[in-house]
């Protein structure tokens, strides 16, 4: 038996290999088309598996669309002043195909649930439980909005002002960040009267 007819040897990729084929293929077809532009056939045809590995995989579409989200918004947590502005001062990656994946499937009522789920109770949560004080949950989902917005001007619509030196744009986008994660100063609000 020569090196190569070892029974270890395969020419089947490995399971976790054909799973990460599979929602790359769901994350540029979601962000092409959207999600209900895109069917679980064309995703299997594009990851070059059989449809029914899509199933045994995500278990549906709506599985498969959750992971692929939820692989384009990997954000670290550690210090979210710093992760939020290096995330957001660096070139279009996987975050984009995430944005242009909900801004595309806003049209689906199961993609819009599947989204709000996952912002809410993942990101948002993570985010808020990072954070100190009060409308912790309010002040996340306002640090999420801001890097959605400023990925929207920046890499969807390509505002000029926005595609220069991102790092000119660190010490901005560090104080917008800094008074949503420290909150606001703490001012002296009169009593009601009584």
């Amino acid at each position: 038996m020569t090196g190569s007819d070892t029974p270890t040897d395969r020419t089947v990729p490995a399971a976790s290999e054909t799973r990460d084929r599979i929602r790359d293929a769901a994350v540029a077809a979601f962000a092409e088309r959207g999600y209900d532009g895109v069917g679980l056939r064309e995703i299997a045809r594009r990851a070059g598996v059989d449809p029914r590995l899509v199933g045994h995989y995500f278990g549906s579409k709506e599985g498969l669309f959750t992971r692929a989200l939820e692989f384009t918004m990997d954000m670290p947590l550690a210090d979210i002043r710093e992760s939020t502005v290096a995330f957001l001062a660096s070139p279009p990656g996987r975050s984009m195909d995430g944005l242009l994946m909900t801004i595309r499937s806003t049209s689906s009522p199961e993609a819009v649930q599947i989204m709000r789920e996952l912002i809410e109770l993942r990101f948002e949560k993570g985010l808020a439980e990072g954070l100190t004080g009060e409308q912790r949950r309010e002040r996340a989902a306002l640090i999420m909005s801001v890097n959605i917005g400023f990925l929207l001007m920046r890499d969807v619509l390509g505002v000029g002002a926005l595609n220069g030196d991102a790092g000119d744009l660190d010490p901005y986008l560090g104080a917008v960040l800094e008074s949503l994660v420290d909150g606001p100063p703490a001012v002296d609000r009169p009593e009601p009267p009584t």
